[in-house]
């Protein structure tokens, strides 16, 4: 529902005068507001729908409600003064803020409580910095906007767009403005992050070059002798031991170009800035680094070279050993494989079908090499036994992975039916849990395919572990993920029975204090509606419609949910209305009016006030009046706990 409107009553009294032949006043003096936004001289035509999702939006984020009003003129009051009173006359909550404004004087103001979350000096800054640029251009929704936007939570610490661009508005542009502080924050969290780009931050930048020239001149070093290693490693040792040196040097050697090629774009004609500089600078360290590690992981694998070759005799003497001890082993690999394929399907010892003839197969392969090994220590070559020596090594290691395996598989057969009978065991439980809460209502999502998939796998998995010749892995790997899945869906439909039954033991109590809040609230708006706003009324409204819902709702959480909300609302509802009267009062008080009469549904015995019957409202004819016009920024706190702002424009 769109909230703008015109006073009638300003307009009504503007008919009038010209009836009786005098000049409607432009001056609008402070009155109670009777929407979220009042718009008395069209300053928002056309862009009532931007303006209303900008205040909607606000009001989603944390509750905070801003009221907005736009008129002529303040009838000599300033912005701040104009904007208090009217806050004061429309009993305004804590959370509610008020935008005023005036198109012909040429001045705002804006109504906060005292302890909003904006300090004083804040909402200074959103004025001059947000507000005034678009006031001044004549965009009277794009101010609004601003607004709304600026005081949306946690948005102080966000980084604002300075000089994002120029939004042309009316004929004119207007430069899009952060708040001073925002642009404060957002340097220093730039500067931050650019710190944090810096893995030398804090390095003086001459420290820096030198230290990159240095390390550059110590890796060009590494590189040429690195080479020189190679060539004499490839001829000792044949090209397969050091190829791995061969793709590590390489890799080096191109970070090392690339490193220079950095280095000579310091030292170019083109001067680099601070920032770039440093830039380049940690980039050529970088690449030093990561080739330097490299080359020294490399030389450790080298020094293992030069140590294998020292040792050859006693490194084939122990491989001879070992490839002799995993032999023995072959046999009970073999008896364990048959009778894995006599009593088991397929499935179960496929993976391992051929294990026991590679086995053979690498032993074989070892001995060979062990041979050829000891024939070259034999022939004075020590370093021609390096190859022989790396390839027995990786035969036998590969020749006792393949026989473990076997084992393995053995071992989990073995173990599989009496795992399978817990699984089923559980699974059986986690279907009968599972089907009592479908039964209760108390289903979630995805809950009833668990449950089927459940069934399905279980009876799968009791024909897999049966038979002549029966799969117990396939059975057991089948049922636990089906029951994986199904304990997955049990664990919201736990917490949704624990809370269904968590509210249905609170359910009476929520209700009865919703009832007794909303009866309240309602009782008191009824013999005040006098000077009971909008606000109250919403809240008391919502606060019914809620409680509405609890009291026919069948789902325990759905009933406490709502009650609670009513109630909630039904609160506020209270507090809003009360504050309408205690600003009526207060008003009345101040301007000597006597009587009650108008607080609860006729006229104040003033002959002013507020008309109530009918729920129609007149604008009281007083007002204060300063004794000129503000200039330049102002700002007061008025009575009841709020501060006001504002200025020119």
């Amino acid at each position: 529902m769109r909230l703008v409107t015109r006073l009638a009553a300003a307009l009504a009294a503007a008919v009038l005068l010209l009836l009786l032949g005098g000049t409607a006043a432009t001056g609008s003096p402070p009155a109670r507001l009777a929407d979220q936004v009042t718009d008395e001289v069209g300053a928002l035509d056309g862009d009532e729908d931007r303006v209303q999702r900008a205040l909607d939006e606000l009001r989603d984020a944390d509750g905070t409600q801003l009221f907005v009003v736009y008129v002529a003129s303040f009838d000599g009051l300033d912005g701040p003064e104009w904007a208090a009173q009217t806050a004061a006359l429309s009993g305004l909550a804590t959370s509610d803020v008020l935008f005023v404004v005036a198109t012909e004087d040429r001045a705002y103001g804006i109504d906060v409580a005292a302890d909003f979350r904006e300090s004083s000096e804040e909402m200074d800054d959103i004025g001059t910095q947000d507000i005034e640029p678009y006031l001044a251009d004549g965009d009277w929704a794009g101010a609004t906007v601003a607004l709304a936007d600026e005081l949306q939570p946690g948005n102080g610490g966000t980084i604002a767009a300075v000089v994002a661009g120029v939004a042309v508005v009316g004929g004119g542009g207007a430069l899009l403005l952060g708040r001073r502080r925002t642009r404060r924050r957002a340097e220093e969290a730039a500067e931050a992050a650019e710190a944090a780009k810096d893995p030398y931050n804090g390095v003086p930048t001459e420290e820096l070059a030198g230290r990159a020239g240095e390390e550059l001149l110590e890796l060009d070093d590494a590189v040429r002798t690195s080479r020189i290693d190679l060539d004499y490693a490839a001829s000792q040792y044949g090209p397969g031991p050091v190829a791995g040196f061969a793709d590590a040097l390489a890799q080096s050697g191109a970070e090392l170009a690339q490193a220079f090629a950095l280095r000579q774009q310091l030292d170019d004609e083109v001067p680099e800035d601070e920032r770039g500089r440093r830039r380049l600078l940690a980039e050529v360290l970088a690449l030093t680094h990561a080739a330097d590690e490299r080359l020294d992981a490399q030389a450790a694998a080298y020094a293992q070279l030069r140590a294998l070759e020292q040792h050859a005799p006693q490194a084939l003497d122990g491989l001879a050993a070992r490839s002799a001890e995993l032999a023995t082993r072959v046999p009970a690999a073999e008896t364990a494989l048959h009778g894995l394929r006599t009593r088991f399907a397929a499935a179960a010892w496929q993976p391992v079908a051929d294990n026991v003839d590679q086995a053979r197969t690498r032993l074989d392969a070892a001995d060979r090499a062990v041979a050829a090994g000891r024939a070259e220590v034999a022939a004075g070559r020590p370093a021609g036994a390096v190859t022989p020596v790396r390839a027995a090594e990786d035969a036998l290691a590969q020749v006792a992975t393949l026989l473990d395996a076997v084992g393995h598989v053995e071992t989990q057969v073995a173990g599989a039916p009496a795992r399978l009978a817990a699984l089923q065991t559980e699974t059986a439980a986690d279907l009968a849990e599972a089907r009592r809460l479908l039964a209760s209502g108390a289903g979630v999502p995805g809950l009833p395919e668990a449950v089927q998939r459940a069934e399905a796998a279980t009876s799968a998995a009791a024909s897999l572990g049966s038979g002549a010749l029966p799969d117990p892995l396939g059975a057991e790997r089948l049922l636990a993920q089906a029951d994986a899945e199904l304990e997955a869906a049990l664990v919201p439909a736990r917490d949704l029975l624990l809370r269904r039954e968590r509210a249905a033991a609170t359910r009476d109590r929520t209700l009865d204090s919703a009832r007794g809040s909303v009866a309240a609230a309602a009782d008191f708006v009824a013999t005040r509606r006098g000077v009971v706003g909008s606000s109250a009324r919403t809240r008391l409204a919502e606060a019914q419609r809620h409680l509405d819902v609890a009291l026919t709702a069948t789902d325990p959480l759905l009933a406490v949910e709502a009650g609670t909300r009513a109630d909630t609302l039904g609160r506020q509802a209270m507090e809003a209305a009360q504050q309408d009267v205690r600003a009526a009062q207060s008003v009345d008080a101040d301007a000597g009016l006597g009587g009650g009469g108008g607080f609860f549904g006729g006229w104040s015995s003033s002959g002013g006030g507020w008309s109530s019957g009918g729920g129609t409202r007149r604008r009281s004819t007083h007002s204060s009046r300063s004794s000129g016009r503000s200039s330049g920024r102002s700002s007061r706190r008025s009575s009841g706990g709020r501060r006001s702002s504002g200025g020119r424009f």
